[in-house]
């Protein structure tokens, strides 16, 4: 489905382009010639093609359970990191390592789970 879209959004912008560089001559010009220059902005092309993709992506994304969940896990992530940093902190100021172990580990944790639940 993706190489489907992907194709019509790029046909429409080799058209455009086309429209838009060759003005009234359009109709008059040669394929050869539209063939060339569409080569020449081959690249243009395609990052615009990706940009619209990417913006179709995101709008999509807007509100679905998974960037939700994503959202959760974010927040998770700077709470537990807002506990843990300054608790770390203060345990090896005083000098109980128990205390910065078990932090540590909760910290650790967090982090591989978010890491590895993607």
């Amino acid at each position: 489905m993706r190489d489907n879209i992907r194709a019509i959004i790029r046909r429409h912008q080799e058209e455009q382009a086309l429209r838009q560089y060759l003005g009234e001559r359009y109709d008059t010009t040669p394929d050869e010639e539209k063939r060339r220059f569409l080569n020449a902005v081959n690249d243009i092309i395609e990052r615009e093609v990706d940009s619209i993709l990417r913006a179709f992506v995101e709008e999509a994304q807007i509100g679905s359970p998974e960037r939700k969940r994503r959202r959760r896990q974010n927040i998770l992530n700077l709470v537990v990191t807002l506990i843990c940093t300054p608790a770390i902190g203060y345990a090896v100021n005083i000098e109980n390592w128990i205390i910065v172990g078990f932090f540590s580990l909760v910290l650790l944790a967090v982090q591989l789970y978010l890491l590895f639940s993607e």
